[in-house]
């Protein structure tokens, strides 16, 4: 929109007295194109406001800036530029055929913004957003973590890694094996680096803390403070006897406390410069340094809170047989729903043919598939616990190497209906109690299956064959067909069965919603859940479609546990 228009406009709007032109660097710096200047009162106090505009206005929001910011009370929810944060842009629906209104309601939206802060009714907001102003505090630095969320004072372990451009990398832990064994798999080092002690500190709830200014150096007033006026009786005393301790040469702090969203806010702390004195948060020590370090957490709790599963079954452990195209996709989509311990049983190795319906890809060629699957998953998500076996399932049951029993679901995903039948009879024999989840595709694309079985005695896989035809009965494929499905690319060596990575990822997303499902004691019976794909292709090879795939949702829903014979060997009377 043209310059003059939105001046116009801003006139008429009179949120802005004593209005001129004015494009700041800081303007600049967010790519905005026009910007104005202004006089406001809020709350009795004086403002100067900076609105800045790009030229896809009114398709982009305005931006503001509190311009005096550093003059007035500190208040939430301004950037160290000046900027106001006064909405996320999923939250705003903007009418591009009203620029005026559009101007109008953002202003109401910054003023409300402004008179919260003035009135300090937001004060809560500094905790929510702690760690954003800590990591503006002057000379701040950085350091990852994976500590466990704790309500005691707990020794951490503090490790410095230098890479090949002798950046240094600063790593805290907890003081556990597998959480110290995590810094290798965090930072490019095939070696855990020298650690040293440091300090957890977990802030009573509660706790109120106001951040300091932007740009302003951290004072060991301050952190003491902020220590130890918001720690528990038994924290205090347990912090008093570490730090009483003997001392050392510099001190690592890492912090946390409770937000009012419900959050944890982390945050660290380094005094440089102790250099074996007494412990400066109990000594006066004017030689010290003290530094903001700002957290970038690593550690599952965290890491997981997005996934939508959470920690629910991080203690849970699976055993996907088959790391095929379905079966390595089942493998992933697992760990993502935080299943993070996960044993993968496939004898092959992944062939050219294959990469492109493969989770691995070509940089996997030719390796064992559950060895490459152990390989990425643990590079892609660092609390995996993948366990590889490269050998035939017979192999493993014939010298039982694998108790089963480890487990709280088995996924069978072979893509082999001789094996899974035999399967089927080996879990009956041994009176196996662990669910079981039978994944398989039809050809084309025209759907995929999972049958869940193992929650009661009656239904099982053997039972989709109980015909002379040795017909699976959930197939979308009907029984009489002109030609068989496998196709070839080049001779008998290179025969498949045509699907693609879409049906793959459909039916390996059907299976761990299944999954899911199990664990959270959803699932009351034995039964076939399936997805449809479209039929087009299949039919115009000549092929035909079953009955089943004629039903709708609901008719599939409704029958999905009517496939039970009573005369199947394995689950039959």
């Amino acid at each position: 929109m043209d310059k003059l228009l939105i001046k116009e406009m801003l006139v008429q709007t009179e949120i802005l007295c004593n209005l001129s032109e004015d494009l700041s660097p800081a303007l600049q710096k967010k790519g905005l194109d026009f910007g104005f200047i202004g006089d406001h009162v809020t709350d009795g106090v004086s403002l100067k406001i900076q609105v800045g505009f790009d030229r896809h206005f009114p398709k982009h929001k305005p931006i503001y800036f509190l311009v005096n910011h550093e003059e007035i009370v500190f208040i939430p929810h301004i950037e160290e530029d000046g900027t106001i944060c006064y909405t996320h842009d999923e939250n705003l629906v903007m009418d591009a055929n009203n620029p005026k209104g559009i101007i109008q309601e953002t202003f109401s939206l910054v003023e409300k913004t402004l008179v919260a802060g003035i009135r300090k009714e937001n004060q809560q907001d500094f905790l929510n957003e702690f760690e954003a102003y800590w990591v503006r505090l002057k000379d701040a630095g950085a350091i990852f973590t994976n500590v466990e969320v704790k309500n005691s004072v707990e020794v951490i372990k503090i490790g410095k890694h230098k890479d090949s451009d002798e950046e240094k990398t600063l790593f805290a832990v907890s003081e556990s094996e597998d959480r110290i064994n995590s810094i290798t798999r965090f930072i490019d080092t095939k070696n855990t680096p020298p650690l040293q002690n440091g300090i957890y500190i977990p802030l009573q709830n509660g706790s109120i803390i106001l951040p300091p200014r932007s740009n302003t150096q951290l004072t060991l007033a301050y952190v003491r403070d902020l220590i130890f006026n918001n720690l528990s009786a038994a924290n205090q005393k347990k912090l008093k006897g570490l730090l009483e301790k003997k001392t050392k040469l510099e001190e690592f702090l890492i912090i946390s406390f409770p937000k009012p969203n419900g959050n944890n806010a982390f945050f660290g702390i380094r005094i440089a410069g102790i250099n074996y004195a007494r412990h400066p948060l109990l000594h006066q020590n004017d030689k010290v340094k003290i530094n903001a370090l700002a957290v970038s957490r690593l550690d599952k709790e965290y890491m997981l809170a997005r996934g939508g599963n959470g920690m629910n079954f991080t203690d849970k452990k699976v055993l996907v047989i088959g790391g095929g195209s379905v079966g390595g996709y089942i493998a992933e989509e697992l760990i993502k729903s935080s299943i993070l311990k996960v044993d993968i049983i496939d004898s092959e190795n992944l062939e050219i043919e294959n990469c492109y319906r493969h989770v691995c890809g070509f940089g996997y060629l030719n390796k064992n598939k559950a060895k490459a699957l152990k390989l990425k998953l643990e590079q892609l998500y660092p609390h995996s616990e993948i366990g590889a076996f490269p050998e035939l399932i017979e192999t493993i049951i014939e010298k039982r190497k694998i108790d089963f029993t480890n487990y709280d679901a088995i996924v069978i995903a072979t893509g082999n209906a001789t094996i899974n039948l035999y399967l089927t009879k080996y879990f009956h024999e041994v009176k196996s109690k662990v669910p079981l989840l039978f994944s398989w595709l039809d050809p084309y694309g025209i759907g995929g299956h999972c049958l869940i079985t193992n929650i009661t005695d009656k239904g099982c896989y053997k039972c989709l064959y109980s015909n002379d035809e040795l017909y699976n009965k959930a197939s979308f494929a009907s029984s009489k067909q002109p030609k068989p499905f496998l196709k070839s690319i080049s001779g008998c060596a290179t025969v498949y069965s045509p699907y693609s990575s879409m049906d793959a990822c459909q039916s390996a997303l059907l299976v761990v919603r299944k999954v899911a499902s199990v664990f959270n004691a959803k699932e009351t019976e034995n039964a076939i859940y399936s997805w449809k794909g479209n039929p087009d292709q299949f039919i115009s090879e000549g092929f035909n479609l079953s009955d089943r795939y004629n039903q709708t949702s609901e008719e599939l829903e409704a029958k999905k546990s009517i496939f039970y014979d009573s005369n199947c060997e394995s689950c039959g009377k």
